[in-house]
């Protein structure tokens, strides 16, 4: 594979950073954007469980943004275990990735609890913990949200900073870690820019005082919250800007 790199000024950092699945377009692509014009930027997702092995191989692309991907696939099952998933990493393509920037000295960045184990994995410099959720919460067992703080503890004792979207998990992580610092999410200004400066016609309709949020419509979102207030407040025009999909358009009719 033939790869024009782009590194930082000094052409000696190279930041990996371990994600979920694909980095959020309205709020995560955007600041690795902007990372990705001061250093080389790689983002690899989570190995592919190792039953879907047949079906494709690692790959690492970039697509016209400055970020590097690269989707891992894994090469042994029970992938859980902590030697397990870092074999599954570095076997599944990350070793072959790291070999197209030569020099460039890594610092890695993770998103989930459980990846505490894959401190070292690329020897970085430092290891950064990216706490832009509370993920206790995406959990409804006890037995699980319990696994979560655990994980999450120890992400943070091996951590040599954290990095938090809210003043919240801030306080939470310097329980465990003084070095949480609050990062607030990316945003694509363009999507919001208004050169006529008159109102959208979409919204010119709605009466005022209007009141609303923007951003995905999913099962954390409080509709009871919101239900409440809209039938304290009647005279308010409450609404919500988000992505339309089959899931957010059916919890929108029930509530």
């Amino acid at each position: 594979m033939s790869m024009n790199l782009r590194t930082n000024k000094d052409g000696d950092f190279l930041l990996v950073y371990y994600g979920w699945t694909n980095p959020d377009a309205d709020t995560q692509r955007p600041l690795f954007r902007e990372l990705a014009k001061r250093a080389a930027f790689l983002y690899v997702s989570e190995p592919e469980p190792f039953r879907k092995l047949a079906r494709r191989r690692s790959r690492l692309a970039e697509r016209g943004d400055g970020i590097f991907y690269l989707e891992p696939v894994s090469v042994l099952p029970f992938g859980r275990k902590p030697e397990i998933l870092r074999l599954n990493y570095m076997r599944g393509g990350l070793a072959r990735a790291l070999k197209k920037f030569p020099g460039c000295a890594p610092v890695a960045m993770a998103c989930r609890p459980k990846m505490h184990v894959l401190k070292g994995l690329v020897s970085e410099k430092a290891f950064v913990y990216d706490c832009y959720d509370d993920y206790v919460f995406f959990k409804n067992d006890r037995k699980e949200q319990q696994r979560v703080r655990a994980e999450e503890a120890k992400m943070l004792s091996v951590a040599d900073a954290a990095f938090c979207t809210a003043d919240t998990l801030v306080e939470k992580c310097r329980a465990f870690n003084p070095k949480a610092y609050k990062v607030p999410l990316g945003v694509d200004f363009n999507l919001f820019k208004n050169p006529s400066g008159r109102e959208p016609e979409d919204i010119s309709a709605i009466p005022r005082p209007r009141i609303g949020t923007i951003g995905k419509f999913n099962r954390r979102v409080d509709l009871n919250l919101i239900a409440a207030v809209a039938k304290a407040r009647p005279k308010w025009a409450i609404g919500r800007c988000s992505r339309r999909t089959r899931n957010s358009i059916q919890r929108s009719k029930n509530s």
